[in-house]
């Protein structure tokens, strides 16, 4: 009786994601980086909407690829920029990302997987709504 709220959720966070990723590639100045935070992040959040159909994991698979991908470049920009508390955010939202690949594609620690994909969603929400507004175009001006 829940699914449609949970194909309601998927909607919007799957839409507030991708829009984070294409506004956030405009503070790129690398053309072909910003490119691939924008596309990349926005595929990989049309992948992770479409979890809800019957073809869930194969896109779970492409969208963790497509997202962990984006969400590696906006980790090496951080890493460039005197952002010393998003760079701690980008390591524990990699590694929870990660960590939840893992559970997931090996099923060791298969029951922990619903914890930690709330840890991952609560990580990652906290760290794009911090990048969101706490960040501005200078932070990445002139890093390559």
């Amino acid at each position: 009786p829940s699914r449609q709220w949970a194909i309601a959720g998927m909607v919007f966070l799957s839409t507030s994601f991708a829009l984070f990723f294409i506004r956030f590639s405009n503070k790129i100045t690398q053309r072909g980086s910003s490119n691939i935070i924008k596309y990349f992040g926005a595929l990989g959040m049309l992948f992770g909407f479409l979890a809800v159909t019957p073809y869930h994991d194969l896109m779970v698979m492409l969208a963790s690829t497509f997202a962990l991908v984006s969400l590696f470049y906006i980790t090496v920009y951080v890493f460039k920029s005197n952002l010393n508390l998003f760079k701690i955010l980008c390591v524990l939202c990699l590694l929870i990302s990660y960590m939840c690949n893992y559970i997931y594609y090996s099923g060791h620690y298969i029951e922990y997987l619903p914890i930690m994909q709330k840890v991952n969603f609560a990580s990652l929400t906290i760290w794009i709504l911090g990048l969101e507004y706490f960040t501005t175009a200078e932070d990445f001006q002139g890093l390559k």
